[in-house]
């Protein structure tokens, strides 16, 4: 009898040791075509779940963990074409995350920390040329950004350290046209502006991004 109880007991400890049984949720729309396709463990999303739109093409696929997004997170636009691919850990963005725009050219490149942007940046023009290309420190301008018109020349550059930096923007004949600083991300202090001479024409005076003053000193 003894041998018996023990063994009942083992069983039920194991039953109750044993994850959560895994379920899948199919859903359509009116018309029939596939909705989305959830995986769940118990009440909680978890694996791999699929979202489409009305005409049958995915809109959404994304990797869940207890019901927290974790992995990747891919859409489409109706057309099919892709629109976002974003990294995530515990509901939160971690890693590369890529962008698209209707026409399916590439329009921008984050990266994440635990939801703040750190690490390499780059922003493109509707013609798919690099416009700006930079680094965050946890949400904060770092490093060196250069900026790049719509053919793919350099039209400027900053140098920043947590936020705080001076940005610059040339002539076409390389001579400097703007000096900005900023702190902690915004403008902060006198912008300087120069004609193609070098000759100081303007100068405008901001607070967190706030004009205070302008001064002409053109003719």
């Amino acid at each position: 009898m003894r041998i018996r109880v023990i063994g009942f007991i083992s069983v039920c400890v194991l039953l109750l040791a044993m994850p959560s049984c895994s379920n899948e949720k199919v859903e359509n729309y009116p018309n029939g075509n596939l909705k989305s396709v959830q995986q769940f463990s118990g009440k909680k999303l978890h694996g791999t779940s699929t979202w489409f739109h009305e005409n049958g093409k995915k809109q959404l696929e994304a990797s869940y963990k207890d019901g927290l997004l974790d992995g990747r997170s891919s859409r489409w636009n109706s057309g099919g074409k892709k629109e976002s691919v974003e990294n995530y850990q515990l509901d939160r963005k971690n890693g590369p995350a890529i962008y698209w725009n209707a026409d399916g050219i590439k329009v921008e490149e984050r990266t994440y920390k635990n939801d703040s942007l750190n690490g390499p940046y780059r922003l493109y023009h509707e013609n798919g040329i690099l416009k700006i290309e930079g680094s965050y420190n946890m949400g904060l301008f770092d490093s060196t950004w250069v900026y790049y018109n719509e053919f793919g020349f350099k039209v400027g550059d900053a140098v920043f350290h947590n936020g705080s930096g001076k940005q610059r923007a040339f002539h076409l004949n390389g001579k400097i046209w703007r000096e900005v600083p900023y702190i902690n991300n915004k403008r902060n202090g006198t912008e300087k502006e120069y004609d193609q001479s070098g000759k100081l024409v303007k100068e405008t005076t901001y607070k967190d991004d706030v004009v205070s003053g302008i001064k002409n000193y053109a003719e």
